[in-house]
């Protein structure tokens, strides 16, 4: 197996797209990283893109923006998650963690916990959902319509509250202002849901795959 860095989002993703859209659900992540770093250069302070190759054939799509995780895709070869572990190891990349799916994620960090010495722990739990099919909601009061720089005063002020009861005090924080910035201005958005002339609620999308989008 052979660990092969990649210096631009179209090199990576061209590598790396036999593995992601095998489940572009699960991917969506690396997806949307992609995305920023391809409407957004500036948002990272750096970013590495890894693809392991076997006989020739892409089997494991890596990437990660200091100070966030390493993310890892679902191996198409289980092995090539240690191969992965042990090269990084070897060019001693610090890693700050591992984000994932299960079980590749845990696979990565027990492979990394006997390289290093470091003991692992959980820091924060996820979950995607699929969308396979859409069921009319049922009639609620009000309008969904798409917010616009009028609404920044509220979107910065819910995304601080949104990361604060949601992302561990131990784990980077994203800049509220230029978080919602950088959304306003690419592919993606905000929704807003009005009752009367009252905003009530607000909905992210972006980080586009090859056939969806990721709403959260």
């Amino acid at each position: 197996m052979d660990l092969i860095p990649h210096h631009d989002v179209p090199s990576f993703l061209d590598a790396a797209s036999p593995v992601l859209l095998r489940d572009e659900a699960r991917h969506n992540l690396i997806y949307g990283i992609c995305a920023t770093l391809a409407e957004a250069p500036d948002a990272f302070p750096e970013a590495h893109l890894w693809t392991v190759v076997s006989q020739g054939e892409p089997v494991l799509a890596m990437l990660m923006t200091p100070p966030y995780n390493v993310v890892v895709s679902k191996p198409v070869d289980p092995p090539a998650l240690a191969f992965a572990a042990r090269a990084l190891r070897d060019q001693d990349v610090r890693l700050p963690g591992v984000t994932g799916a299960l079980p590749e994620a845990d696979a990565f960090a027990e492979e990394w916990e006997t390289l290093s010495g470091a003991a692992r722990r959980l820091r924060m739990a996820q979950g995607i959902y699929a969308l396979r099919m859409v069921r009319p909601a049922r009639a609620v009061e009000g309008r969904m319509r798409l917010a616009n720089a009028g609404d920044r005063e509220v979107l910065v002020a819910w995304f601080d509250a949104f990361v604060a009861e949601s992302v561990p005090e131990d784990a980077p924080h994203q800049d509220a202002e230029g978080a919602v910035d950088r959304r306003l201005a690419s592919s993606g958005g905000f929704a807003l849901w009005e009752d009367g002339e009252e905003v009530v609620s607000m909905s992210g999308f972006g980080g586009e795959t090859p056939r969806g989008v990721r709403i959260g």
